[in-house]
């Protein structure tokens, strides 16, 4: 097509009213835009239309509107609609806030939603403040509702429950009423048949537990409300157990360090037997480290040795039910599968051994400062407490500094003992084995039984 030919046929396709503009075309469309440049007005409408998608969708994802939570559209921003269906409660009246904790909680009972769905609508109702980071104080009725046994919740919408209790007990001016509903709801979960009568496995009924210990540790009162000691004795029943989980055992401790327990002790509360219970608690972790190592080791020799795995772990001279840990020892520390220092996944397995009962001795040593400040230094008990707190200080610095640590005038402040050995890519190393290390614990296992022989037969 010839110039002139493309200049007649654009001036014929002109619709009526189009004209140019220094060389830029208007167009009629609305009387308001007849003035614009084609290219602002295909800005302007962009505009618009971004305006009112964003709008859109804004009012889709709305938090606040709980009807939108079950909508399939939402299930990948549902823990977006429950920040925002907290941010909103915050701004509304008691009354309204009392009934949108109501449709939380049936949205997390109704078993036709999504698990996403019920859990966030769980951890949303204790995640509402009154004002402020205050935890709602209309939650926890709700909450308690969610944790009864017949209410027959399945265990994550327990962990919610759970969690947002925690945060009720941890909140500043929490009322009676509510410190009440705190520790009977998480004493009932205390229940030591607890994962028989929710159909729950063990490992997570043990760790439902612990965070109800940790709840009840937040109150850091002996009795959690009114008189008595029902929280305080919870501990100890929980302390004394040798069957109760390592978790639960350190939450425990924690929270016997946790109360002020020279106030309880000036107010009556007969603190004495917490020498014998935070002793036992210590032997616990002890014999269940030992048990875990063991255990270890033998994983360790299985996955390096195919030809073990077929031997049915039973009763054979070289199998895991034939051998003896005890009276294997040096065996056990030239063994490259073994869980010594060699291979990097015997590395990282000492290494968490390390940090677990690091955790635990730093549990019991909290627990024994406590007590001491409440028996005093002249109280016959409190030598007993100082021994168990030197014998778990000695287990700390073994694990820092190895035999080192044996020595009875070794010094951890002093200078040539402050650095640990620096390996490749200066990464600290550690200075024990893990046959060292249980044969440090069981060594730490029979002084305790020694020392507690000894305590009988005065």
């Amino acid at each position: 097509m010839s110039a002139c030919s493309f200049s007649r046929a654009v001036a014929i396709a002109r619709p009526r009213g189009v004209h140019r503009v220094k060389g830029e075309v208007t167009v009629p469309c609305f009387t308001s835009m007849r003035s614009l440049p084609i290219q602002r007005s295909f800005l302007f409408l962009a505009g618009v239309l971004c305006f009112l998608f964003t709008a859109i969708l804004a009012t889709a994802q709305d938090g606040s509107n709980l009807d939108l939570w079950s909508s399939a559209e939402q299930a990948n921003n549902i823990h977006l609609m429950r920040r925002d269906a907290v941010a909103a409660a915050s701004s509304m009246s008691d009354q309204e806030r009392s009934s949108f904790l109501t449709k939380l909680a049936d949205l997390a009972k109704d078993g036709k939603n999504t698990p996403a769905v019920r859990f966030n609508a769980a951890l949303a109702i204790g995640e509402i403040s009154d004002s402020g980071d205050k935890p709602c104080a209309a939650a926890a009725p709700i909450m308690q509702g969610l944790l009864a046994e017949d209410a027959k919740q399945p265990d994550f919408i327990l962990l919610a429950s759970l969690l947002g209790m925690v945060r009720q007990a941890s909140g500043e001016g929490i009322s009676d009423a509510n410190k009440a509903i705190v520790v009977d709801s998480l004493t009932n979960i205390l229940d030591p048949a607890l994962a028989k009568k929710r159909n729950l496995q063990p490992q997570i009924a043990n760790r439902l537990q612990a965070l109800a210990v940790r709840g009840l540790a937040a109150l850091k009162s002996v009795s959690g409300y009114g008189d008595g000691t029902r929280v305080l004795d919870t501990f100890v029943r929980i302390a004394k157990d040798p069957a109760s989980d390592l978790a639960l055992l350190d939450e425990a401790l924690l929270g016997i360090a946790g109360i002020d327990l020279k106030a309880a002790a000036d107010s009556g509360v007969d603190v004495t037997p917490l020498v014998e219970v935070i002793d036992t608690a210590y032997s616990t972790i002890i014999t269940k480290e030992i048990s875990m190592i063991e255990m270890q080791t033998i994983q360790g020799q299985v996955s390096s040795n195919p030809g073990m795995r077929t031997m049915g772990g039973m009763g054979g001279p070289g199998g895991p039910g034939g051998m003896n840990p005890m009276n294997n020892m040096g065996g056990m520390g030239g063994m490259n599968a073994g869980m010594g220092m060699n291979g990097a996944g015997s590395q990282k397995e000492l290494e968490m051994t390390v940090a677990q009962i690091t955790y635990d001795v730093d549990c019991v040593k909290r627990a024994v400062q406590s007590l001491s400040d409440a028996l005093g230094e002249d109280d016959a008990l409190a030598s007993s407490l100082k021994k168990l707190g030197d014998r778990a200080e000695k287990t700390t610095n073994f694990i820092a500094y190895g035999d080192l640590a044996l020595d009875d005038d070794f010094d951890p402040t002093a200078k040539e003992n402050r650095l640990r050995p620096a390996g490749k890519n200066d990464e600290i190393v550690l200075p024990v084995t893990i046959v060292g290390l249980k044969a440090f614990l069981e060594n730490q296992k029979w002084e305790i039984k020694a020392s507690a022989q000894r305590a009988g037969s005065k």
